[in-house]
């Protein structure tokens, strides 16, 4: 009987710690992919924000750095460039608007991500989405883009992504 008590207890002792070790893996991979949601979800719209803005003549960022209006250059049918560069004349803006990214193009408006951060997660500082270089004519802008996934027992994973876009149709100034 002594023997029998002594293996269910065993048996009990190894279960426990089987099953700790099981959720305390199962807790770890939740965070992992809620944070590799965040980070894909910062970037995916980062890089989206950079093509449409790679192809710009005019940039212009408003002064809180929260909304960018560009314009894109004509194209003929075959899709390319129009020479001389001329606007196509649609209105174009990016901005957060309520913890979203939003796009419109002319009236028609998307959305190209939500749960958008007003403080940068590793500073804790608010950010300029949009920053332009220094001087009158916008050729490169820094596109920087904080997010937050919701993870494991409601805690919000943050990730932050950034990059540099020089606008390739700048026209020339002329003197």
């Amino acid at each position: 009987m002594a023997e029998v008590v002594v293996g269910a207890g065993i048996s009990v002792i190894t279960l426990v710690g089987g099953v700790g070790c099981f959720m305390a893996g199962m807790m770890s991979w939740m965070k992992g992919v809620g944070a590799m949601d965040s980070i894909s979800k910062s970037q995916v719209t980062v890089k989206l924000i950079a093509q449409q803005l790679r192809e710009a003549m005019t940039v212009s960022i408003s002064t809180d750095g929260n909304s960018v209006t560009y314009s894109l250059p004509l194209k003929d049918e075959s899709g390319s460039y129009v020479l001389p560069l001329a606007s196509d004349g649609v209105t174009r803006q990016i901005a957060l608007s309520n913890g979203s990214i939003t796009q419109t193009i002319g009236s028609s408006t998307r959305t190209l991500t939500t749960n958008v951060l007003a403080n940068d997660p590793s500073t804790n500082t608010t950010y300029r989405i949009f920053n332009a270089n220094a001087g009158t004519v916008a050729r490169q802008v820094i596109i920087t883009v904080a997010t937050s996934k919701q993870g494991f027992r409601n805690n919000w994973t943050p990730s932050r992504s950034r990059e540099s876009v020089y606008l390739r149709n700048v026209p020339q100034l002329s003197r």
